[in-house]
This record gives C-alpha cells, sequence and structure tokens, in this order.
C-alpha cells in the first residue's frame, strides 16, 4: 500500500486560502468598503432622536459594548415587531 503524505496537501489548502483572502480583501477595498464600525457622534444622535417614538413601537438598548455588539437587531424586530434602537457605546478599559 502506498505511504500518502499530507503535507504537501495542507501546504496547498494554506497557500490557496491565502490567496482568495487576498483577492477577497482586495476586492471588497477596490469597490470601496473599509473594515470598521460606524460608531460616531452623528449616528449616535440620529438614533438619540427616534427615543421620542411611543413606547409601545419602539425598545431603546443602552450599554456597553456588549450590548452593542451582542444584540441582532433583525432578529430582534422580526421577532417583537418593535422597532430597536441602539444607543449602546462602544467601551474600552
Amino acid at each position: 500500500m502506498p505511504n500518502f503524505s499530507l503535507k504537501k496537501s495542507a501546504i496547498l489548502v494554506v497557500v490557496l486560502s491565502t490567496i482568495f483572502l487576498l483577492l477577497w480583501e482586495f476586492y471588497w477595498r477596490s469597490n470601496g468598503y473599509v473594515l470598521g464600525y460606524n460608531d460616531d457622534d452623528a449616528l449616535w444622535y440620529k438614533y438619540r432622536m427616534m427615543v421620542y417614538e411611543p413606547a409601545d413601537k419602539a425598545t431603546v438598548f443602552i450599554g456597553s459594548s456588549r450590548m452593542k455588539f451582542d444584540l441582532d437587531i433583525p432578529t430582534w424586530e422580526t421577532i417583537t415587531g418593535e422597532k430597536a434602537i441602539q444607543l449602546s457605546i462602544a467601551g474600552s478599559n
């Protein structure tokens, strides 16, 4: 029975995966997308103005970055039928 080595296959997978990821990144950046998240004062102010909606139609979420990044807003709105207003702030120590 022949002795197969997976070393060449593993190297090929790593090289092809790296090339794919680099090309994917280049594609999105060449179309104007950059890695990041919207967390500026203007965006927060826009959502802050939405707080004055009727209490039975919207839910306001406040807190730290855990609430900001762990809440799935589309799922919340689908399940509850209420609009989610995200006022959480990304924090660090």
